[in-house]
């Protein structure tokens, strides 16, 4: 199951909603593993771009998906 992380994301804006550019890192389990930044390309819903990102993170094999503030 892949957690997402949203305290950096509420710490500069609160919490997250409506549509906009999202913006994830996804880290890697592996510490020689690089992390991913991921941005979805269109304005969607936190819950359509956090889904993206599961799917991302699930191929990846990672555990944790934090939501970037911008």
């Amino acid at each position: 199951m892949v957690k997402i992380d949203i305290s950096k994301f509420e710490a500069q804006h609160g919490k997250p909603k409506g549509k906009r550019y999202w913006c994830f890192t996804i880290m890697s389990r592996s510490i020689t593993a690089k992390d991913k930044f991921f941005q979805v390309g269109e304005p969607m819903t936190f819950q359509a771009a956090c889904e993206k990102a599961t799917q991302l993170a699930e191929l990846r094999r990672s555990e944790l998906v934090v939501v970037e503030p911008d």
